[in-house]
């Protein structure tokens, strides 16, 4: 089978992929994001109000584009997995993986049996046209599906090691704000004891051979450190940042205007 230009190829090859997170549920913002040329357009529905309409929505407006959608499960949800899936994702990320049986869980979801637990209904589902494209869908599938952990704990940190070391994880993205609060550093992801754990983490995962995502934050996550550290993936934000920061910045300048 020819090799797929997919993110899951490129990031293989270790080529740098951009991704933004969409929290607004907007199928505009998504096409939008995928049209100023992010590699991976990210459906958030951990932080948002997203749904499986909104989500088919998003998808469809992407269609046509190099961008990938990918969606952020709420949490350890098999059947959430499977919804996404059918809905047309083909990345999965999963917030809270603590140890190698929450990623060897991830994984099994993610797959059709013998290799998983994935409920089979190709037939019906947005994924695959529902059924005109299913055996295109059923032989690219694996080339294609990306399944990225967070690692966002303290345990999931201490843990690392291990999750990365799964067969069919293919990118180990480490969570700031998350793993900061885990370590009792809330808010404050320049903490020495925070800085310290993330550069662990990050040596471990790139001796592991897979991926390494992240979203850019400020002072040491920013995306000029995040590039010289060596991660294949980097998620700038989300388009509600996008949206505050520019909002916040017209407003300030009329105001200047005004004085």
């Amino acid at each position: 089978m020819a090799q797929i230009d997919s993110v899951k190829t490129r990031l293989a090859a270790r080529t740098r992929q951009s991704g933004i997170f969409i929290n607004t549920a907007s199928a505009i913002s998504a096409e939008l994001a995928a049209g100023c040329g992010f590699d991976v357009v990210l459906l958030d529905h951990e932080h948002s109000a997203g749904d499986f309409i909104t989500a088919n929505a998003c998808i469809n407006a992407v269609k046509g584009t190099p961008a990938e959608i990918w969606m952020r499960i709420p949490s350890h949800d098999a059947a959430y997995i499977k919804r996404s899936l059918d809905c047309g994702a083909i990345g999965i990320m999963c917030p809270m993986v603590n140890s190698a049986d929450d990623a060897r869980w991830l994984v099994g979801a993610c797959r059709y049996p013998p290799h998983g637990t994935r409920g089979v209904a190709p037939l019906l589902a947005h994924c695959t046209a529902y059924g005109l494209n299913k055996d295109a869908y059923l032989a690219e599938l694996y080339q294609r599906l990306v399944v990225m952990p967070q690692i966002e704990t303290r345990e999931g940190a201490d843990n690392v090691a291990a999750i990365a070391d799964v067969a069919g994880i293919d990118v180990v993205f480490v969570g700031p704000a998350d793993l900061a609060a885990s370590l009792g550093h809330f808010g404050d992801i320049n903490h020495p004891e925070v800085v310290d754990t993330i550069l662990r983490v990050e040596e471990i995962v790139k001796k592991s051979g897979k991926a390494l995502g992240t979203l850019a934050m400020a002072g040491n996550h920013s995306p000029e450190a995040l590039v010289k550290r060596g991660y294949d993936l980097i998620f700038t934000g989300s388009d509600i940042g996008v949206l505050r920061a520019g909002m916040q910045q017209q407003v300030a300048g009329l105001r200047q205007l005004s004085q």
